[in-house]
C-alpha cells in the first residue's frame, strides 16, 4: 500500500468502525473534548442543526462518493459500488454531482455504514458487480462473501437471498471452516456468464467457478483457477506460470472469452472459454511478455505495460483495463490476439510513458488508482477510487489525456474528496465553543473553519475565516505544501482564551495562533510536535517530549495545555502553555518516561493507555478517552508524576480489563470513546463507536459506574445507525453555548443542537379552585426532577423526582394564587421557571330562577327558564336542573341564562328547582319557581246580557236589544281574559279569581249584529268561539201591550231568518223633578247604557226596583236617578254644569267599569249560578 492510500485508510475506515477487527480499527477514530449537555434519558431529540439542509438529510451522502470501485449497466439503470452500498440512478447519469435515485445496502441515499455487522441488508465494499438477467450478484470483499438478490433491487434497504462464502448471512470470518471449495477470502469481483459464476478470490490467490448459478448458501464452486485443488491458496502456485495467480482483483467474460487481473503478477491473463478443468492454462497474457514475467511496468512505461490491473471490460470490439498502478484505463480498440498487446489509448495520462497521480494537477483528465471502467450507451464511466468520483466521458476517448465532460461525487472536475457535500458544507466535523467564538475542525477538507460569534442555524455554512485553505471553495491537502497555514486532516481544536491551538493530525504536529486569526489561511505562530513549520513527519527526531504522532485532541485548562498523543499511546501535558516551536512537554500519562511509546506499556492498568483520543479537565479532576482499550480513566486530582495511576475508570469493571461493550452494550459498556466533558458536576463521553453520548448528572465516583441518560440512541442497550434528529452517527465532539449544546456529528456530516435543561415545560393548574390543596399538572420534554412552590424563588422547596401531578396547598384566603415550577434534566441542567395561576374561591354562587318569564301557568309542557346566578370570587360555570328538590337524575350543565325545560305530565302545579356551581365547584342553595300546568280549554257563557238575566246557555245567541252599548256579564275560568270581537275591534275583560267578567261593547250599529266571543285561560287554554246576535232598536219599541209590561214583536229577523229570544220589555219614562221628560238622555242601569227616545223613553228587560244603580247624564255629568213606580226620577239638576256634552264617553265608560265591578263582587259574593 503506497503512503497516499495509507494516510486514507483511517478517513475511510471510520464509516465501518462498528464492522471490523479492532485491529482494523486502529487506523481511526479521533475525538476533542468540548462541552456536552443532556436533555432526555432517551431519544433525546436535536431542535436545530448547521451543515444540512434538514435533519433525515446527508448531501455529503445523497450526492458524493466514498471510494467508487464498481461500475453495473443493468438496462437503463447504473450501479455503482462504493464503501458500505450500492448507488442505482435509474438511468445512466449525464450531469455533473446528480443525486443516486436509490441505494443497496443501507436503509436511505442520505446513510452508509449504517450496520453492526454482517447481515442480508448490510455489505461494506461492494468491488464486484453482476446480473444474469434475473439476479444481482456483489462482491463483498471485507465479509468475504458474495450476495444474491434472487431479483434486481428496486427501493433501498434491500435484503440479499443467497450467500456464498459464509455458512450464514451473520458471518464474516475468512475461509469459514476451513479453505474449501466453499470458502472465501476479499472476493474482489463477479461476473457471470452462459449460466456459470466465475468469482475471483483474491487473498486465496484464485479465481472460482460454479458451473450453474448457486441458490443455497455456502455453496461450493466446481472449478478452480491459479490453484490445483479447492484446498490450496498459494500465490503463483507452482511459479509464476499461465496458470498462476497472484492477488487477482478483476474477473471478466467478454465475448466468450475470460480476463482476469492477475494484479499480484502487473498482468491481465486471458482464456479463449471458460475453463472447464481445475488449473487450466491461460491463452494469452497481457502486460507481459510471457507466462513467467510479472514485473511492473515491465520494460518501462509504455502502451502494453501494466502495474497492478485491477478491473477489466469491454464490448465487442474493444477491451478495457484499469491500469490503477499507473493511474490510467488502457483502451484496446480491437480485442487482444497476441502476448504484450499494445492499448490504443491511455485515459488519465497525456501519454503511454507516463504514470504519474493526478498527472498535471487533479483535473478533468487526471486519474488516481481508477478501480473500474465500463462503457454504457456509449459513454465511458470510469471509478476514480482515491479521488472519490466517477468520472463520465460522452463518448469512448480516442486520444490520450482526454478530458471527462462531468463528474458525480464531485460538484467540479477539479475536486476529490470523499463523500463531498459540496465547499459550503462539512465534512468529518467536531465542533468547539468558546468565549461566543467557534471553530470547526472540517477534517476531509482539509481546513478549520471560524466564526467569531456562534452562527445561527443553516443548512451551509459561512464562515468568518477559513484556515489552511485560500478560501472557502478550496479543500486541498497541505494547500501550498506544507507550512504554518496549511493543514493535512485536522482532527481536533482548542479555544484557550484569544488563543486557538489545532490538531494537525496526519503533520503530527499541533499548531497554535497566539491571537484569533482574522484573515484566510492566516500562519500559525507556533508548533509543536516539528522543529519548523515545513516538517510533518510522525516522532521527528525520535519519541521524546517534544514529538508527536497523530495528535488525536487538545485541551487547555488554566495555564496547562494537553494533547493526546494517539500513536504514542500517551497524554503530554505542558504546566505552562507552550511559547517556542517544539516545546518539551512537562509531564507525560501511559508512559514511564518521555521516550517510551509502548501500547499498554507493562500490560493494561491504572495507568497504560491504548491510543487515547480525548482528554478533559474540570480544574481539579483529569479524565481521558482510552480509545482502543473502551474506557475512560479518572485521576480525581491533576496528576502530577509521569505514568501516575488513575482513580477510576468507566466502560470496564476494573483497571485491567478492555473488552469492547464489555458485559454486552449498557449504561455502562464503551466502545471507542472520543470526546469528554466535565463542569465539576456533570460528566458526558462521546461513545462514538455506539453511536451515542453517555450522561452522569453528578460526577462518577466508582468503577463502571452507569450513565444517567444517553443522546443518540433510543435505549442504553440499542445501537441504531441513522440519519434523523434523534441518532447519531460516530458522533465526536460537544460543546455548550448560550443555552444550547453542539454536537459534532461526524458520520452525519452536520452540527446538532440541543437546548440544555427539558424543553417543552409547562405547568397548569384548574384556574379556578375551591379547596386550598390544589393538584398541578406538569410537564416537560428531557425532565428529571422538579421544584414546585408559591414562591417564585422555591424557599423551602426541595427538588423531587418528577412527576406529572403534584397537590399542593396554597395559602390562606380567597384570590389569586400563583405556582412556581422548576424542571431539571438527566445532566442536572435546569429549566426556567414556570408558572400558573389559580384563583382560591370558598364561596358559593347566589342565583334565581324564573318560569316562562314569571307566568303563573302555562298550557304547554315545554317552557322557559330563565335564570340569573353571581359569584363574588369566580364566575357561574354550571347548573343544574330539576323537579326533584334532590335533584334525581339531574346531572351538572354548562351555565346558561335561558333554557328551555319540559316539566312532567299532568295538569297542576309544577315547581322547577335550580342549582349553580362557581368555577371553583362550590355549590349554591337550591332556587325555586313554580308554574301551572292547564292543558284544558276554558268554557265561557254569558249570564246577563244588559238588564237580561238568566241568558240561555248555548253556544249561539240572538237577542232583541234596546241598547247600542250592550253591558255583558258571564262566567269564564278564573283569571281569564275574555274576548268579544265585532269588526275588527276586539273587547276584553278579565275575570277575577271567581271566574266572573264584565265588559261594556261601544258602540254597535242600530239593527242587526253579531260578535264572536272567547275565553283565554292563565295557561293560553282557548275556549270554543260562540256567537252573540244582536237585533238593536232603541226608539219606538212596538210591545204588545201599552204600560209596565208587553211581549215584543219580533221583527225584523237575523240574515239567516233565525228569530231572536222572546223578551218582555218595560218602557221606563225618564224624568227630571219637575216632570219634564228627558229626551235624548244617557241612562245607565246596573251598568247597561240606554239612551231615551223623542218621548224621554227608554226601554229595559226588567222592571225598575229600588235596589237597582241608576244614573242619568245632564250636561255632561252624571246625577243619581230613582225610581218612583214605572218612572225614573232626577232628583235635581241645581249643580250640573251645562254644554259640557264631550265629557259624556269617559264618563259612561268610568261608570261601567265601576258598577260592573260592583255587580261582579255582589255576585262572587253571592256564588252565583255556576256556568
Amino acid at each position: 500500500m503506497n503512503i497516499r492510500s495509507f494516510l486514507l485508510f483511517p478517513m475511510r475506515l471510520f464509516w465501518i468502525i462498528t464492522v471490523v477487527s479492532v485491529n482494523i480499527l486502529e487506523l481511526f477514530l479521533f475525538a476533542n473534548n468540548s462541552p456536552a449537555f443532556a436533555i432526555d434519558e432517551t431519544s433525546t431529540s436535536a431542535t436545530q442543526l448547521i451543515g444540512q439542509p434538514d435533519f433525515t438529510t446527508n448531501v455529503s451522502r445523497l450526492k458524493g462518493y466514498w471510494n467508487p470501485e464498481s461500475i453495473l449497466q443493468i438496462g437503463t439503470k447504473v450501479l455503482i459500488g462504493e464503501a458500505c452500498r450500492i448507488s442505482v440512478y435509474n438511468s445512466a447519469p449525464t450531469t455533473t454531482y446528480q443525486a443516486r435515485d436509490y441505494v443497496i445496502g443501507s436503509p436511505n441515499r442520505n446513510t452508509t455504514c449504517v450496520y453492526s455487522g454482517p447481515e442480508a441488508k448490510s455489505m461494506i465494499d461492494p468491488r464486484g458487480l453482476a446480473f444474469d438477467g434475473t439476479r444481482l450478484f456483489t462482491a463483498d470483499w471485507q465479509f468475504n462473501r458474495i450476495l444474491i438478490y434472487n431479483t434486481l433491487p428496486t427501493t433501498n434497504d434491500a435484503a440479499a437471498n443467497v450467500v456464498l462464502g459464509q455458512p450464514n448471512m451473520t458471518s464474516s470470518t475468512a475461509n469459514n471452516g476451513g479453505l474449501s471449495a466453499s470458502s472465501l477470502s476479499e472476493p474482489r469481483a463477479i461476473d457471470v456468464s452462459g449460466g456459470k459464476l466465475l468469482v475471483a478470490d483474491r487473498s486465496n490467490n484464485r479465481v472460482l467457478i460454479w458451473n450453474t448459478i448457486p441458490t443455497t448458501d455456502n455453496q461450493a464452486a466446481d472449478v478452480v483457477l491459479g490453484q490445483p485443488n479447492m484446498t490450496s491458496s498459494t500465490a503463483n502456485n507452482g511459479g509464476i506460470t499461465a496458470h498462476s495467480l497472484y492477488q487477482p482483483n478483476g474477473v471478466a467474460v467478454v465475448n466468450g472469452k475470460l480476463y482476469i487481473s492477475d494484479s499480484g503478477n502487473n498482468r491481465v491473463l486471458i482464456f479463449n472459454t471458460i475453463p472447464t478443468t481445475n488449473q487450466q492454462d491461460a491463452d494469452l497474457v497481457l502486460g507481459q511478455p510471457n507466462m513467467t514475467s510479472n514485473t511492473a511496468n515491465n520494460g518501462g512505461i509504455s502502451s502494453h505495460s501494466i502495474k497492478a490491473p485491477i478491473n477489466v471490460s469491454g464490448t465487442a470490439d474493444k477491451l478495457l483495463v484499469t491500469d490503477s498502478g499507473n493511474h490510467r484505463v488502457l483502451i484496446f480498440n480491437t480485442i487482444p490476439s497476441v502476448n504484450q498487446a499494445d492499448a490504443d489509448v491511455a485515459v488519465g495520462q497525456p501519454d503511454m510513458t507516463s504514470g504519474t497521480v493526478n498527472n498535471g494537477g487533479l483535473s478533468a483528465s487526471s486519474l488516481n488508482n481508477p478501480w473500474d471502467a465500463d462503457i454504457i450507451d456509449g459513454k465511458l464511466y470510469i471509478a476514480d477510487l482515491i479521488n472519490a468520483r466517477v468520472l463520465g466521458f460522452n463518448s469512448v476517448p480516442t486520444t490520450n489525456g482526454a478530458s471527462a465532460n462531468f463528474v458525480l461525487g464531485q460538484d467540479a472536475l477539479t475536486r476529490n474528496n470523499n463523500s463531498y457535500g459540496g465547499y459550503n458544507r462539512l465534512a468529518s466535523t467536531k465542533v468547539v465553543i468558546q468565549g461566543g467564538k467557534m471553530a470547526v475542525i472540517d477534517t476531509n477538507n482539509h481546513r478549520v473553519l471560524l466564526w467569531n460569534s456562534v452562527p445561527s442555524p443553516s443548512d451551509t455554512v459561512s464562515p468568518d475565516v477559513v484556515l489552511g485553505q485560500p478560501d472557502i471553495t478550496s479543500s486541498t491537502a497541505n494547500n501550498g505544501g506544507a507550512s504554518a497555514s496549511s493543514l493535512y486532516y485536522p482532527w481536533t481544536g482548542a479555544i484557550c482564551g484569544d488563543k486557538l491551538v489545532v490538531g494537525d493530525y496526519l503533520n503530527s504536529r499541533v499548531l497554535i495562533w497566539n491571537s484569533w486569526p482574522t484573515v484566510n489561511q492566516e500562519a500559525a505562530d507556533i508548533v509543536l510536535g516539528q522543529p519548523n513549520m515545513t516538517s510533518g513527519s510522525a516522532n521527528n527526531g525520535g519519541v521524546s517530549a517534544h514529538s508527536l504522532y497523530f495528535p488525536s485532541s487538545a485541551t487547555c485548562v488554566g495555564t496547562k495545555l494537553m494533547i493526546t498523543d494517539l500513536w504514542n499511546h500517551r497524554v503530554l501535558i505542558w504546566n505552562e502553555f507552550p511559547t517556542t516551536n517544539q516545546e518539551d512537554a512537562d509531564l507525560v500519562l501511559g508512559q514511564p518516561n518521555m521516550t517510551s511509546n509502548t501500547v499498554n506499556n507493562g500490560g493494561i492498568s491504572a495507568h497504560s493507555l491504548n491510543r487515547p483520543s480525548g482528554a478533559e479537565s474540570d480544574g481539579t479532576r483529569l479524565s481521558v478517552a482510552d480509545y482502543a482499550n473502551n474506557r475512560v480513566l479518572i485521576w480525581t486530582s491533576f496528576p502530577v508524576a509521569n505514568q501516575e495511576d488513575a482513580d477510576l475508570v468507566l466502560g470496564q469493571p476494573n483497571m485491567t480489563s478492555n473488552t469492547v461493550n464489555n458485559g454486552g452494550i449498557s449504561a455502562s459498556s464503551l466502545y471507542i470513546p472520543y470526546g469528554l466533558y466535565s463542569d465539576g458536576t456533570r460528566f458526558f463521553i462521546v461513545d462514538s463507536a455506539n453511536h451515542r453520548i453517555l450522561g452522569w448528572s453528578d460526577t462518577p465516583t466508582t468503577n463502571g459506574q452507569s450513565a444517567d441518560f444517553v443522546i443518540g440512541q433510543a435505549s442504553f442497550t440499542s445501537i441504531v445507525r441513522n440519519i434523523t434528529a434523534e441518532t447519531l452517527l460516530s458522533p465526536t465532539t460537544l460543546s455548550v453555548y448560550n443555552g444550547n449544546v453542539y454536537v459534532g456529528d461526524q458520520g452525519n456530516n452536520r452540527i446538532l443542537i440541543y437546548p440544555t435543561g427539558p424543553s417543552d415545560g409547562d405547568v397548569t393548574v384548574d384556574p379556578v379552585i375551591a379547596n386550598p390543596t390544589v393538584t398541578v399538572d406538569l410537564s416537560a420534554t428531557g425532565v428529571k426532577d422538579m421544584l414546585v412552590s408559591e414562591d417564585s424563588g422555591f424557599s423551602g422547596a426541595s427538588w423531587e423526582p418528577y412527576a406529572s401531578t403534584k397537590s399542593l396547598t396554597v395559602s390562606d384566603g380567597e384570590g389569586s394564587k400563583t405556582v412556581y415550577a422548576k424542571y431539571r434534566d438527566y445532566a442536572n441542567y435546569e429549566g426556567s421557571v414556570l408558572s400558573a395561576t389559580t384563583v382560591l374561591d370558598t364561596s358559593a354562587p347566589t342565583g334565581s330562577i324564573s318560569i316562562n318569564g314569571g307566568a303563573t301557568a302555562t298550557n304547554n309542557r315545554a317552557t322557559t327558564l330563565t335564570l340569573a346566578a353571581t359569584d363574588t370570587i369566580s364566575s357561574v360555570t354550571h347548573m343544574k336542573l330539576s323537579e326533584s328538590a334532590s335533584f334525581t337524575g339531574a346531572s351538572w350543565e354548562s351555565y346558561a341564562t335561558s333554557k328551555s325545560f319540559t316539566v312532567s305530565t299532568g295538569d297542576g302545579t309544577k315547581t322547577v328547582y335550580a342549582k349553580f356551581k362557581d368555577a371553583a365547584g362550590n355549590e349554591s342553595t337550591a332556587y325555586t319557581d313554580t308554574i301551572t300546568l292547564d292543558t284544558m280549554k276554558p268554557t265561557i257563557n254569558i249570564t246577563n246580557l244588559g238588564l237580561i238575566s238568566n241568558v240561555l246557555y248555548k253556544s249561539s245567541l240572538y237577542y232583541y236589544f234596546t241598547s247600542r252599548t250592550p253591558y255583558i256579564q258571564g262566567q269564564t275560568e278564573a283569571n281569564s281574559v275574555v274576548h268579544f270581537k265585532y269588526d275588527k275591534n276586539d273587547y276584553t275583560s278579565t275575570a277575577n279569581s271567581f271566574g266572573w267578567y264584565g265588559l261594556s261593547i261601544l258602540t254597535l250599529p242600530l239593527g242587526y249584529s253579531q260578535l264572536t266571543y272567547y275565553a283565554i285561560d292563565t295557561a293560553g287554554n282557548k275556549s270554543s268561539e260562540r256567537t252573540l246576535e244582536l237585533m238593536i232598536q232603541t226608539e219606538s219599541a212596538d210591545t204588545t201591550s201599552e204600560g209596565p209590561t208587553g211581549t215584543v214583536e219580533i221583527t225584523p229577523t237575523a240574515p239567516t231568518g233565525e228569530e231572536p229570544i222572546q223578551i218582555e220589555l218595560f218602557t221606563v219614562a225618564v224624568q227630571d223633578a219637575n216632570a219634564n221628560a228627558l229626551i235624548n238622555t244617557p241612562v245607565i242601569i246596573n251598568g247597561q247604557r240606554y239612551v231615551t227616545d223623542s218621548k224621554g223613553n227608554i226601554y229595559i228587560e226588567q222592571k225598575p226596583t229600588s235596589d237597582m244603580t241608576i244614573k242619568v247624564e245632564i250636561n255632561e255629568q252624571l246625577v243619581d236617578g230613582t225610581v218612583e213606580g214605572d218612572k225614573i226620577v232626577v232628583a235635581t239638576l241645581d249643580t250640573l254644569g251645562k254644554n259640557k256634552r264631550s265629557w259624556w264617553v269617559a264618563i259612561v265608560a268610568i261608570l261601567t267599569a265601576s258598577v260592573g265591578l260592583l255587580l261582579i263582587k255582589r255576585r262572587a259574593n253571592t256564588q252565583a249560578k255556576p256556568m
